[in-house]
């Protein structure tokens, strides 16, 4: 493949093309949303879904200064490795109300809550679960719409923010953090699989969510 110099970037011999090909999306996507949140030191935040993007996002969320990352999801496995990333708090929404849960944590609501899931009900417990002056980030995709109150909206001054993609010029200060172990890619890797016959097979095991997939590599021997 040929390719214009000015979208290539080298990768330091330190990283690996696994952790090459995981960051130029699951890591530089929800970068890109905590740029956009404008996220400061100090400030307390929500992640609601745990796949690839958010568990990069709760270890960010750390490098990005906030003293508390709550995380949020219906299954165990992906809230057990939030937490073993540096999730402060965990909370299944299958098991308990979300927004009363971070509302008792944190005195009120978190400042910025970042949403990975394309759900109706999800975004609307992200802007139900932010304090005063709170804003809320919309990464995950879906068709469903999202409904608000105006009146609380404005009550509480919340900001509603959407979020895609990434800028490449973030990818040195990404490679850079990974090669400082501020950051964990290999966690995020679910399935390897030999390149040309596991490329079906890895579409297929995201399309039936067959073994719980974050992301699959396909390995070029």
């Amino acid at each position: 493949m040929v390719l214009p110099e000015r979208v290539v970037w080298k990768l330091p011999d330190k990283l690996s093309f696994e952790e090459g090909a995981v960051l130029t999306d699951a890591l530089a996507t929800p970068y890109g949303a905590m740029k956009t949140a404008d996220q400061k030191p100090g400030e307390s935040v929500a992640i609601f879904g745990t796949g690839g993007l958010g568990l990069c996002a709760v270890q960010l969320a750390k490098v990005f200064g906030s003293p508390r990352v709550i995380a949020i999801d219906i299954i165990e496995d992906k809230l057990a490795l939030a937490k073993q990333l540096g999730a402060d708090e965990v909370i299944d929404a299958a098991a308990v109300d979300p927004v009363a849960k971070i509302r008792s944590l944190t005195d009120g609501g978190v400042d910025v809550a970042y949403v990975f899931v394309g759900r109706e009900e999800t975004m609307e417990q992200a802007v139900a679960s932010v304090g005063s002056i709170g804003r809320i980030v919309l990464v995950g995709l879906g068709a469903q719409q999202l409904t608000v109150n105006p009146f609380s909206l404005s009550y509480k001054k919340t900001t509603i923010m959407g979020h895609m993609g990434y800028a490449p010029t973030d990818f040195p200060v990404l490679m850079d953090l990974i090669e400082a172990k501020r950051i964990n890619l290999q966690p995020l890797i679910s399935h390897r699989l030999p390149f040309p016959d596991g490329v079906n097979r890895g579409m297929d095991i995201l399309q039936t969510n067959e073994g719980n997939p974050r992301r699959v590599i396909i390995q070029h021997e």
